[in-house]
């Protein structure tokens, strides 16, 4: 008989037979009883179970003619089936003859267990094994490069012989994905199992770590009706785990160094003409523009990567300097300089952001998708890891291959090389550069196509240097709106599947059209996208209002 459920005992258990079923940990009773049914009183009556060492010495050692003696018993076995038998012996009172009997009785135990798996699934993964073309699950890990949703699949199956309530404790959904209630405690038959998808935001770069436990409790059925232990609590199996994480890729950080010369209408045929275009031609002075030279570093030593949100990010370092050469006599040339000698010797930057792009190959004129790897090598990963030569960067490897930042610059007009000229002025500047090559420009003595890109457009906004100037009054809400731009305008590069190569910034954001706008391939020169120092900034922020 299996044992009852708390308060009941084995005394007060009715419907007891000759076999029970039950599950591992159950306690089966054991009612016995011994009767003298002949015609003889019986002396030295003794009663023994070899299975259930308590019959011994239980029962009276004497029994009237018709006297019956019942006792109740209680035992634990495990798994497998187990006959134990009971033999009574005594000897007549008067007869003296030895009389014995024997019964038996049969336990059957069944193992319980329960068990889950997580699958995860995103379209986002930038794991090798992304899952099926129908968009299946693939495994228990997912890489997102920026935060979205994540598609979980949790499966409990019942791997015991035995119905069981199974509760779930520690799913990141409460809904699956048609709205309806996830439950915490499911019933799951013998051998079945059950299935539950839902969806779960994840929040780049903190990433995710889902650890679901599983336990069943054993439920009675027809076959198996024995699902207490001896003190009549109900068996539980042991808590099964289930584990899946997401992670996010670290944000891509770099800076830049280097500088080359640009030159109106030259030609750079990689894949697709990108041809060099300075704008405005003429100066004020009505001289030509003749060529461009520019160079510095920016990122270091910190790159603190932002889209305008934060307007002079003190944690966005650099120099660079953009200067619009004129033909003819005087070395005159338009002086723009982000690195501010006297004002602020750091300059004033709002936007910096880098992306791994792909790139043309000018020999075949097949675009090379852009790919990222070797984490935990180069304790970064790198952008475009098995072809440095075409696609970049290059000589050292780095996370990315394209950079853009933004910010306000000094402007002086028609300086000469004394640095005498008009008065200076702000202005909103942005730069974009890819590092394509190595070395960088498309000059035919000695360079390597494709050419290295640069991207010069800035805006006036009507504001004289002076000497305490208050950069967040200048055009803040156009240089946050420049700065998202600048953000979206890499995205879209780094998604491109090959039909935006060669494309340059809109020298129109907001409404706002650059007053100068040069970009091209460099003839000469060189840009080198690098990782980002290790260098912390301890002072960030900004004093401008947000």
């Amino acid at each position: 008989m299996c044992a009852p459920a708390a308060p009941g005992t084995c005394a007060t258990a009715t419907g007891y037979g000759e076999t029970a079923t039950g599950v591992t940990g159950a306690g089966f009773c054991y009612k016995i009883v011994v009767c003298n049914d002949g015609q003889d009183a019986l002396n030295s009556v003794t009663v023994t179970d070899p299975d259930i060492p308590a019959v011994a010495g239980a029962f009276p050692a004497t029994l009237a003619i018709g006297q019956c003696e019942t006792r109740f018993f209680s035992k634990t076995w495990p798994v497998g089936t187990h006959v134990n038998t009971v033999t009574a012996n005594g000897i007549g009172a008067s007869s003296g003859i030895r009389t014995n009997d024997t019964d038996t009785a049969t336990a059957i135990v069944v193992p319980i267990g329960v068990e889950c798996s997580i699958l995860l699934h995103s379209a986002q993964d930038q794991d090798a094994n992304n899952g099926g073309a129908d968009g299946s699950p693939d495994d228990n890990h997912v890489t997102l490069g920026d935060s979205g949703p994540v598609q979980l699949s949790i499966t409990i199956r019942n791997t015991g012989q035995a119905d069981l309530s199974v509760a779930i404790s520690g799913l990141p959904c409460s809904v699956d994905i048609n709205g309806q209630p996830v439950p915490v405690t499911v019933p799951i038959a013998a051998g079945g199992s059950t299935n539950f998808v839902c969806d779960v935001d994840v929040t780049c770069p903190a990433g995710l770590s889902i650890n679901v436990t599983v336990q069943g409790t054993a439920v009675a059925s027809t076959s198996v009706p024995c699902v207490f232990d001896s003190q009549g609590n109900a068996i539980t199996t042991a808590s099964s785990p289930c584990s899946a994480s997401v992670n996010c890729i670290s944000p891509v950080t770099c800076r830049v160094t280097g500088g080359g010369n640009l030159y109106e209408n030259d030609v750079d045929n990689s894949c697709v003409p990108v041809t060099t275009t300075t704008f405005p031609r003429i100066g004020a002075t009505g001289l030509t523009i003749e060529h461009i030279s520019h160079g510095g570093q920016l990122g270091a030593p910190f790159s603190q990567m932002d889209c305008g949100t934060i307007l002079g990010n003190l944690c966005i370092r650099g120099q660079w300097q953009h200067n619009r050469h004129f033909a003819g006599s005087g070395n005159k040339r338009d002086s723009f300089d982000v690195d501010f000698h006297s004002a602020t010797p750091k300059g004033v930057f709002d936007t910096l952001s880098c992306a791994c792009l792909g790139c043309c190959d000018p020999a075949t004129g097949a675009f090379i998708p852009p790919s990222r790897g070797g984490l935990g090598v180069h304790k970064f990963q790198l952008c475009n890891p098995d072809d440095h030569k075409v696609c970049g960067p290059q000589p050292r490897p780095a996370p990315a291959n394209a950079i853009i930042f933004t910010g306000v610059g000094q402007f002086s007009p028609d300086a000469d090389n004394t640095g005498k000229g008009k008065r200076a002025e702000w202005m909103v500047f942005r730069v974009y550069i890819e590092d394509r090559s190595e070395p960088g420009g498309f000059h035919p003595k000695g360079s390597v196509e494709p050419a290295d890109i640069y991207c010069f457009q800035a805006w006036r906004v009507g504001i004289f240097v002076d000497r305490r100037p208050d950069f967040c009054s200048i055009a803040p809400a156009f240089r946050r709106c420049l700065g998202a731009d600048s953000c979206a305008f890499l995205d879209r590069l780094a998604a491109d599947d090959g039909t935006l190569i060669g494309t340059m910034p809109s020298p129109t954001v907001c409404g706002e059209t650059a007053d100068i706008n040069d970009c091209g391939a460099l003839r000469t020169g060189n840009h080198q996208i690098h990782p980002s120092t290790s260098a912390t900034c301890d002072n960030p922020g900004t004093s401008c209002p947000q």
